[in-house]
C-alpha cells in the first residue's frame, strides 16, 4: 500500500535468525527437532539442516498418555538441537521430546520470547510462553535468536551496510522491537495499533525502561506514510550571524 518494492532477501523473520544462527555458529549440526511451524522447517531446511516434529502428522497429535510411554520414546542420534517457535499445535508429546533431546545436550534456539499477541480486544499467548514450558522442564534457558537479541541487529547492520544514525526500528512491542532498535544504537519509533496502549507508556506503577523508551511514538504504521506525503512549510530564511563589535562595511 506504500508502494514500497520488497523482496525475499529483505525480510528477516524470527524463523530465518534461528536457522542462520545455527548453520553459521554451529556448522556441526544438520538436524534439528522443531516446535514450531512449518515455516521454521522450511528455513531450516533452506540453511541445509533436516528436521523433525512441527506439525509433521506424527507430532500433531499427542501420543504420552503414561509415564511407559515417556519412557519408551525413542531419540535420533542426528538431532543436535530443538528450535522452538510458535506453535498453534504445542502438547504435552512436543515438550517431553524437546526436553528429552535437551537433556542429552542438544542446542537450545527459541526464535522469539514474545509473552503474547494482540488480536482485536484478546492476548493470544505467544512464543514465550511454550518456551518458558520447555525452559522450566530442564532448568535451561533458550539462546533466543529473534528481537531483540544483540547478534541479529549486529547481523542486520553489518550484512546490510546500515548507518544506525539513519536507520529507525519500527514495531508496536516495547520489550521486544524498541530495546532492538536501542541496542542497535538506531531511533526507534513505536506505534499504537498492537501490544503497547499509551497508558503502557504513562504507568507511574511501572515506569518503562530507559533501554525501552522509544524515540517517537505514532498512532500507526500509517501515519508514516501520511507524514511523508503532507507538504512541507518552506525552510527559514538563513541569517548570518554578526559581531556587535564588528566595524561596519
Amino acid at each position: 500500500k506504500f508502494g514500497i518494492q520488497v523482496g525475499l532477501d529483505e525480510l528477516f523473520p524470527a524463523s530465518y535468525a534461528a536457522a542462520l544462527y545455527i548453520s553459521t555458529k554451529y556448522p556441526a549440526i544438520k538436524k534439528a527437532f522443531v516446535i514450531g511451524s512449518q515455516g521454521v522447517m522450511d528455513e531450516l531446511a533452506a540453511h541445509g539442516i533436516d528436521s523433525v516434529g512441527g506439525p509433521t502428522p506424527e507430532y500433531s497429535q499427542n501420543f504420552i498418555h503414561t509415564e511407559a510411554d515417556f519412557s519408551a520414546v525413542e531419540l535420533d542420534k542426528e538431532i543436535g538441537a530443538v528450535v522452538c517457535g510458535w506453535d498453534l499445535g504445542f502438547n504435552f508429546s512436543k515438550l517431553a521430546t524437546a526436553s528429552l533431546y535437551l537433556q542429552k545436550g542438544c542446542l537450545f534456539v527459541g526464535t522469539n520470547g514474545d509473552a503474547y499477541d494482540r488480536l482485536s480486544d484478546r492476548n493470544i499467548p505467544g512464543n514465550g510462553c511454550l518456551l518458558k514450558a520447555l525452559e522450566t522442564s530442564i532448568g535451561k534457558e533458550a539462546e533466543v535468536v529473534g528481537k531483540p537479541s544483540q547478534w541479529l541487529i549486529d547481523h542486520l547492520i553489518q550484512s546490510n551496510n546500515l548507518d544506525p544514525k539513519r536507520t529507525i526500528m519500527i514495531g508496536d512491542r516495547l520489550d521486544t522491537d524498541i530495546a532492538f532498535g536501542k541496542k542497535g544504537g538506531t531511533a526507534t519509533a513505536l506505534v499504537l495499533t498492537g501490544c503497547t496502549s499509551p497508558s503502557d507508556l504513562h504507568n507511574q506503577a511501572s515506569p518503562v525502561p530507559e533501554e525501552m523508551m522509544p524515540t517517537y511514538v505514532l498512532p500507526s504504521l500509517g501515519s508514516i506514510y501520511s507524514m511523508a506525503r503532507t507538504e512541507l512549510p518552506p525552510p527559514p530564511p538563513t541569517f548570518l550571524a554578526v559581531d556587535d563589535e564588528a566595524p561596519p562595511g
